[in-house]
């Protein structure tokens, strides 16, 4: 299994930073989890 070269502090800080950006969306569900996923 590979490792995410990100420690987990991280990691936690980005999805933060994702689920902030994504909550300001003014899309669809689903334009809203596939800019989730690319991210």
């Amino acid at each position: 299994m590979k490792e995410h070269p990100f420690s987990v502090k991280t990691m936690k800080t980005v999805r933060r930073y994702i689920d902030r950006l994504c909550s300001q969306m003014n899309e669809s569900p689903a334009e809203v989890e596939e800019f989730r996923e690319e991210m």
